[in-house]
């Protein structure tokens, strides 16, 4: 499972990492997260999206999805 911030404040961006994750042998989980909630409409359909702030709930729910897709 692989969880990123959108912004990550350097040169790769949470959708450079996750597009290299992809290209790996594995089958890698992700997830992106932004407090910009336009952000979810440039995240790929691979990719699960949470808005921050997260709270606990939020993150057992995406997880729980995750782990049974």
């Amino acid at each position: 499972l692989l969880l990123s911030d959108l912004d990550l404040g350097g040169s790769i961006d949470g959708l450079d990492l996750i597009k290299t994750a992809w290209r790996g042998p594995h089958n890698v989980k992700t997830i992106i997260m932004s407090g910009k909630s336009s952000a979810k409409t440039v995240v790929p359909d691979y990719t699960a999206f949470i808005e921050k702030p997260v709270t606990g709930n939020a993150l057992a729910e995406i997880l729980e999805r995750e782990e049974h897709t």
